[in-house]
């Protein structure tokens, strides 16, 4: 009889159970889902420093935006629009999704998933360290001569994206840009912005000030600008910076969409309730120790576009090469793989790259595009924890931070480097320390530089410092 059934069930079209748990899983046409769409088109890529660049710029692309929006207006579904680079996220079936492929103004229809991070928990290390100690990472790149020089990142800015930051640790709270140490009062207006919109154990949805829900943001905010006056405790490399924070993960697990939102509120800040835009506000470096994979449906598309937009309005976009080493091409993850984005690989004590530091060359995206830019300290670092503490962490997000503060102490030293990111991740990496390898990836050989394993080298702080004083020029045919 079951035979019998089988074959009737053929004749007639019927799937077995089996068969129709598979074809749902493939394909539901009707099932609604988070997409984002890229549009085609010029929008204005520059700087932008007025209320009249801001205006013009979201002008621009809604112009873009205008079509699509009316048909998902049509459709009655939920959509929100970016501004900062022609995107629009929106709720939709597949078979909505296939009909937006076919509109000649768009780009790309991309799911916007969650995408969980894979991180170890920071170890406690609450050791009191003598007055004036220089931690051994921060030592291996200089940072310390500078500091001496009176180049403390003072006056600049950095934007960190990332899990959420404590923000009035001990080691962070002075640099904070929302705490005023004169008066002892807080505004996260313009400091601080939560991408994510659900709350959790930890976090309320749209935190109304600074939260952090998994710790690896305040880890990585420490060593971009961490100091403690009082314990003589330095954890930053740029220990006079200030610092402001996106939350762009709900317990480590981002979205496309969450990372885009952070990037476009860094390029022009708002108050906690979203008015009162101010370009002039905006972070001078983002620093990006996360990443998007593809494997899990990543929008490279928006993403791209988002990170070029960010990169044309002058400010350095800082990414963490990914921990999937220690094969070839493993540099595989947005932001990393682009060429707007300023990728770091990861050394320990010794300078050696570390084994879980992914390489290049990138062929993910079939570019072959030659990766990491360079590399810094990223095994064992030892920043700031939640509760106040402090602990040791590994990975290439441990390193993203180490260039980020090594940008901020030469925007200090070099103001007219501001809003020219190019010609600053030309110094960083030029005047690194070179360094080589017996592993050759894509045709590029580990004795050559740069190379897939290092990039240019070990970012150098004294030697990047001596040069960034000369005559910058912009022409494009710079080292």
């Amino acid at each position: 009889m079951r035979a019998v059934a089988f074959v009737l069930g053929l004749l007639l079209g019927v799937c077995t159970p089996v068969q129709a748990s598979k074809q749902a899983v493939a394909y539901q046409p009707y099932v609604t889902e988070n997409w984002l769409i890229s549009l085609h088109g010029y929008w204005p890529n520059r700087p932008m420093k007025s209320q009249g660049d801001l205006r013009y710029h979201q002008r621009q692309v809604a112009r873009l935006q205008a079509p699509v929006e009316e048909q998902l207006q049509q459709w009655g579904v939920r959509y929100r629009s970016f501004w900062l680079a022609p995107v629009i996220q929106a709720t939709l079936t597949a078979h909505q999704a296939h009909r937006l492929r076919q509109m000649p103004q768009v780009a790309a229809v991309e799911r916007d998933r969650p995408h969980a991070m894979r991180w170890a928990k920071p170890r406690d290390d609450r050791r009191v360290l003598p007055k004036g100690t220089v931690q051994a990472n921060l030592s291996q790149i200089g940072a310390d001569k500078l500091w001496l020089a009176g180049i403390t990142g003072s006056g600049v800015t950095v934007g960190i994206q990332d899990t959420g930051m404590q923000w009035d640790h001990d080691l962070l709270k002075n640099q904070y840009r929302g705490w005023d140490s004169t008066s002892g009062t807080v505004s996260h207006d313009h400091a601080w912005h939560d991408a994510i919109h659900v709350a959790n154990g930890s976090c309320s949805a749209d935190s109304p000030a600074p939260c952090d829900d998994h710790g690896h943001g305040t880890h990585v905010t420490g060593t971009v600008a961490g100091d403690d006056p009082l314990s003589g405790t330095r954890t930053g490399v740029a220990p006079d910076a200030k610092w402001i924070g996106c939350r762009n993960m709900n317990q480590g697990a981002g979205t496309a969409s969450s990372y885009i939102e952070c990037f476009q509120w860094f390029l022009a800040p708002t108050r906690i309730d979203g008015t009162d835009p101010r370009p002039d506000l905006a972070p001078a470096i983002i620093s990006n120790s996360w990443a998007c994979p593809p494997s899990e449906g990543c929008a490279w598309n928006a993403l791209q576009a988002t990170v070029d937009s960010v990169q044309s309005a002058g400010i350095l976009v800082v990414s963490a090469a990914g921990n999937s080493g220690s094969t070839c091409n493993t540099i595989s993850h947005p932001p990393a793989i682009y060429d707007s984005s300023f990728t770091v690989a990861a050394v320990d004590g010794s300078n050696q790259v570390a084994g879980f530091s992914s390489r290049g060359v990138v062929t993910v995206d079939g570019s072959n595009r030659l990766k990491p830019n360079v590399a810094a300290p990223g095994v064992n670092v030892r920043s700031s924890l939640l509760n106040g503490n402090t602990g040791l962490s590994s990975g290439t997000s441990m390193a993203t931070p180490h260039v980020a503060g090594l940008a901020a102490l030469l925007l200090q030293a070099n103001p007219a480097l501001l809003g020219q990111p190019a010609a600053l991740r030309r110094v960083i990496r030029y005047y690194a320390t070179p360094a080589f390898s017996s592993q050759n990836c894509g045709g590029v050989a580990g004795s050559q530089r740069p190379n897939a394993v290092y990039g240019w080298g070990i970012i150098d702080s004294w030697n990047a410092y001596q040069h960034v004083l000369e005559p910058v020029f912009t022409d494009g045919y710079e080292n």
